[in-house]
């Protein structure tokens, strides 16, 4: 791709001047018979973000454990300002001033924002001085975080920017970003970018962002290294990218795109589709398959969530809900889930009403649902996976 683009199996450094924050060479970590990190190597350089990408399963949020010492390497070495280190913990990151925003959660839902934010904490307890800090953070970054919010009434956008508070509020020197994007809207992405870009500049630390999607890479970084399957593919400059090259270098092979992301105004998604005469879109049938008739829900405070709530799902048919977070969605779901209790309304399915309050109805009549957090309440991480699919006894 460019004059990077072989420097993984060089075994030198790519950059000239001071040493990078963090170096890391020939890191690799086993599972069994998978290699999830295979002789890496990456240097994070402070006044950059350095973009991470790869498809799941790549071996990034590997890697980026093994920074942080939540996974310990088979193999390899870390150094921070050029002096190697061993990082055991997360605790030995903290005081290298390593800090990392994790793609999921580590929140105790009883304990409001700023509590949150608090433990961990060594020194005295200063309630007005962590909320007053929260606050500060909180405007810096765009977030809009109340510090007295209860974490079990959030809903997943704001809880993840609970977790980047938890981070920054640290202060680290390197900042480790796992997917901080993935129940954020656009906007609230590019000004997440937009506000690091100038703590970046002004305050010379060094960012990695770890990505699957390009729009934001290609938006907020200044130079990439791409992993697949365990191994550095290719590293490259992002000025001298595009989107269509790291898609090839992530999958190995060419990959036909059209998008619209952070960026890239709305003409510039090209992705249309056109029925011909006779598809069998246009027989759509009228009858709704599913059908909610006034849904109203509140949340354990009282406060309406849905609000007279009505829709219709045809046969054959795509339905989209779009809104930014915390505008209902997840409440949605989880009525058509059955974890909802719903105060008023009903639910059909082909025309036939099922009782919304009985647990089990819905999937038991072939609702199934794909929850937005897999961890929390998508599988059960201590089962195996055939475990997992078990069939469920209504």
């Amino acid at each position: 791709m460019n004059e990077l683009a072989n420097s993984s199996t060089s075994g030198g450094s790519v950059f000239t001047g001071p040493p990078p924050a963090v170096t890391a060479e020939k890191l690799s970590k086993t599972y069994g018979s998978v290699r999830a990190c295979d002789e890496v190597d990456i240097e994070l350089v402070r006044g950059e973000i350095h973009g991470v990408l790869g498809e799941n399963g790549a071996g990034k949020s590997t890697l980026m454990k093994m920074l942080i010492g939540l996974v310990l390497p088979d193999k390899g070495s870390i150094a921070v300002d050029g002096k190697p280190v061993t990082i055991r913990d997360p605790l030995d990151a903290a005081d290298l001033g390593i800090g990392m925003v994790h793609q999921h959660f580590s929140l105790v839902e009883a304990l409001t924002v700023w509590e949150n934010v608090a433990l961990g904490d060594n020194s005295r307890l200063d309630k007005s001085r962590i909320r007053d800090r929260v606050a500060e953070l909180s405007h810096e970054y765009g977030l809009d975080v109340n510090p007295d919010d209860r974490v079990e009434d959030l809903p997943v956008g704001m809880r993840q920017r609970v977790e980047l508070l938890k981070c920054l509020r640290r202060d680290p020197s390197v900042l480790i970003l796992d997917e901080p994007t993935s129940v954020l809207t656009p906007e609230e992405s590019e000004q997440l970018f937009d506000s690091l870009r100038k703590v970046v500049g002004e305050e010379n630390r060094a960012v990695a962002l770890v990505s699957h999607r390009l729009s934001e890479i290609l938006h907020a970084t200044d130079r990439i290294t791409i992993m697949r399957n365990g191994a550095v593919i290719d590293r490259c400059l992002t000025k001298d990218t595009d989107a269509n090259s790291l898609a090839r270098s992530m999958v190995g092979r060419e990959v036909g795109l059209s998008y619209s992301g952070l960026g890239n105004s709305s003409k510039d998604s090209a992705i249309k589709v056109k029925s011909e005469p006779g598809d069998e879109s246009e027989k759509i049938k009228e009858e709704f398959l599913l059908e909610l008739q006034g849904i109203t829900t509140s949340s354990t405070l009282g406060v309406r969530e849905l609000n007279d709530f009505s829709l219709g799902v045809r046969q054959g048919e795509i339905f989209g809900i779009a809104g930014v977070e915390g505008n209902g969605q997840s409440s949605l779901v989880e009525v058509l889930s059955g974890l909802k209790r719903v105060s008023s309304g009903s639910v059909l399915l082909n025309g036939i009403k099922i009782p919304p309050n009985r647990f089990g109805q819905l999937a038991k009549k072939g609702v199934a649902v794909i929850p937005e957090d897999r961890h929390d309440s998508g599988v059960i991480l201590g089962m195996s996976v055939s475990e997992n699919l078990l069939p469920m006894v209504f």
